[in-house]
């Protein structure tokens, strides 16, 4: 066995040699992050105002590496913050999207009493309706033999309406009977990694995935949605009335579009309303839409100003406020800095009522959701780049902040690295922009990690948290975390990997820029990619050298492999990834253009060494270019998480245990190797504690 494979071997052992313990509260001042401090953030979601908006119901998520699991609990909070959160109900098991695993949004609405809510939730192995109450009781108000996927509850109503699919006894006779007659493959089957049959758990039940519904996972044999109601209990003693008028409404561009309902503007006899100025460039990107106020008598007034402009997730939210002013909740060149903007649309006057330097949304991970809006103020979770999520209330009129609750209140209180906003162009005026993170000691020639490609709110690592920020920091390195677009730049559509090339040129211009500044050593870079970034990785260390070493979570959708997986079933998004990329079908590949852009294809002109840590129901897409890198004689390594989907999000101990491999994979290629060492002499002589989490 050569060195590589001894040193990889060893690494392999070193890096799960891990004890968990508890965390001391008391001691978090002063100290810098712990990577269980980053693994255990809790995150803020799934906000409902009650319908006189005077209250917010929102949900905690818990991660803890002790008992290896994530809890939600929901809270209720006065919006006008003079008493604290109260819990509803009890702690929970929350519900996984299939295939993501990512946490689904919670679905909640408020009872007729100001102290409880209704949620959708999980109790052993079933989904339920429940009422959740400020007293901590909490009772199933749904008894159905069949999971609650969705509800519906209009304000001051009792007519409950909620869908389910087929009933748990019928979806398993059907899946063992499937088992012992054999499993025929059909457009529907999984083939990217998972096994067959038993490969997702809802609660303490395992159930058998399959791709029914376009770009998600359902239970085999659950069938279509079924519509059913129930009438809840009449209004308890003592319960407030419905109220007769409900706080200004909203706009979320992303969600609603020009088909949103204009809102009012107080005192202008005007509304408000999106219009698209530009369709969604081919074949990425985001429509481009313009704010404009109408009048009763067809007056169209354009807001001209730059928050006004643009494509979707560059605004956040728009509202109205009192002074006869549209309010907007503004992102420009998609770099997760929320600013408040005003404009009157009788004078054409603008402002800025606030600039927070962090983000202000509804929390949602993935549904892009916006924040809420009660009577004067809008109600949103604030994160920053060393700010933990927290729940605040800022005024629309004068940008007061208002903080609610603070979940993470031990972690807020760690001393933390520098950072710094940037923006930058690269040869082709292209902006990108993100977060640097400097260590202590003089920023002079450092190694540099980029991680990618979302930095919204408290940095944990990029995309999945894959290689966390901090932590890096703290071991010498300038990190950067670079935000992608969303496919607003503008890349030839008929070019193949266009928009890839475009991050790619993004990041080689940064890394000029910081190694023209002294900061950073060009021949020491690094890259952290999950999802579309590492596709963008493995292009660049197959088709560049720029990176010095790499750790991607994911697998490669520009090998064929990929492709030929995905292609048994045509309704899956999947199958469209080749035409999203600008290449054919493989098996219709005339010109041979997989040749040119396939990472494994070109696996013999990858030099950095690569560490691929896959979830499970994704492996299969990393195997041709591991085998490729093996038979090439390139470094690599592979770890998969079992039981895990898209974001490796199920397991808190897999996230810790991820991100202290990258860090270590990095510390030793960019930083640590000195000459004839190797990776297993250097593992050798750190310290345990390198590998031990503090909680």
């Amino acid at each position: 066995m050569d060195a590589r494979k001894k040193a990889l071997r060893r690494m392999a052992r070193l890096s799960t040699a891990v004890v968990l313990g508890a965390a001391a509260a008391s001691t978090a001042a002063a100290q810098a992050p712990s990577l269980a401090d980053i693994v255990e953030v809790r995150t803020i979601d799934s906000l409902h105002l009650s319908a006189d908006g005077a209250r917010i119901a929102y949900r905690v998520l818990t991660p803890s590496l002790g008992a290896n699991r994530v809890t939600e609990q929901w809270f209720a909070v006065d919006v006008d913050g003079k008493t604290p959160p109260r819990a509803l109900g009890r702690a929970a098991d929350p519900v996984w999207m299939p295939l993501y695993d990512i946490v689904e949004d919670g679905i909640a609405a408020w009872s007729d009493s100001p102290d409880a809510i209704y949620a959708r939730r999980m109790r052993g192995d079933e989904i339920q309706v429940y009422r959740l109450a400020t007293d901590g009781r909490e009772a199933a108000v749904t008894d159905d033999d069949a999971d609650v996927v969705d509800f519906t509850l209009a304000p001051g109503s009792r007519d409950l309406r909620y869908r389910t699919r087929a009933p748990r006894s019928e979806i398993e006779r059907a899946q063992r009977d499937e088992e012992r007659r054999g499993i025929r493959a059909d457009r529907t089957l999984l083939v990217e990694g998972l096994r067959l049959t038993r490969n997702f758990r809802i609660g303490n039940r395992e159930t058998t995935l399959r791709w029914l519904d376009g770009n998600f996972g359902v239970e085999a044999f659950a069938g279509p949605l079924v519509e059913k109601a129930k009438t809840l209990p009449a209004t308890l003693p003592g319960a407030e009335p419905a109220p007769r008028a409900a706080p200004p409404g909203y706009i979320n561009p992303y969600s609603d579009g020009p088909k949103a309902t204009p809102l009012p503007v107080p005192g202008t006899g005007l509304t408000v309303g999106l219009t698209e100025i530009a369709p969604a460039p081919k074949p990425y990107g985001q429509p481009l839409y313009q704010i404009v106020a109408l009048g009763a008598d067809g007056t169209r007034i354009r807001c001209e100003a730059h928050f006004c402009r643009g494509p979707a997730p560059s605004m956040r939210a728009v509202t109205t406020n009192a002074r006869g002013e549209v309010v907007v909740i503004h992102e420009a060149d998609f770099s997760a800095r929320s600013k408040l903007y005003a404009w009157n649309p009788r004078t054409g006057r603008t402002r800025r009522i606030l600039d927070v330097e962090g983000s202000l949304d509804g929390g949602s991970g993935y549904s892009v959701s916006t924040c809420s809006r009660s009577w004067t103020q809008l109600i949103c979770v604030h994160e920053a780049p060393t700010l933990p999520p927290e729940l605040i209330a800022v005024d629309v009129e004068t940008g007061a902040m208002t903080r609610l609750a603070r979940p993470n209140a031990a972690i807020a209180a760690r001393t933390f690295p520098k950072t710094e906003f940037l923006r930058w162009t690269d040869d082709a005026g292209r902006t990108t922009t993100g977060v640097l993170v400097l260590p202590a000691r003089p920023p002079k020639n450092l190694p540099l990690v980029l991680t990618t490609y979302r930095c919204r709110g408290f940095l944990r690592g990029g995309t999945a948290n894959v290689a966390p920020e901090f932590l890096l920091a703290e071991a010498g390195f300038a990190v950067l975390c670079v935000n992608n677009n969303n496919g607003s730049r503008s890349v030839p559509a008929d070019t193949p990997l266009s928009e890839h090339k475009a991050a790619i040129a993004g990041y080689a211009a940064i890394v000029r820029q910081l190694a023209a500044r002294g900061i950073i050593d060009a021949a020491r870079v690094g890259i952290a990619g999950h999802s579309y970034s590492s596709v963008v990785a493995a292009h660049a260390l197959s088709h560049d050298d720029l990176f010095a070493a790499a750790v991607i979570g994911t697998g490669v959708t520009t090998d064929r492999t990929s492709a030929l997986l995905a292609a048994p079933n045509v309704d899956s998004w999947r199958r469209s990834v080749p035409v999203l990329l600008g290449l054919p079908q493989p098996l219709d590949d005339t010109k041979e253009l997989w040749k040119t852009v396939s990472p494994a294809a070109n696996a013999a002109r990858i030099r950095a060494p690569l560490l691929i840590q896959s979830p499970e129901n994704e492996y299969l897409y990393a195997i041709e270019l591991y085998n490729a890198l093996q038979s090439a004689g390139g470094i690599v390594d592979m770890y998969v998480f079992p039981n895990e989907g898209h974001m490796v999000g199920r397991e808190p101990v897999h996230q810790y245990h991820r991100a202290r491999r990258s860090i270590d994979w990095f510390k030793f290629w960019l930083a640590e190797r000195d000459g004839p060492r190797t990776l297993d002499t250097w593992l050798e002589s750190q310290k345990p504690a390198s590998v031990t989490p503090a909680s």
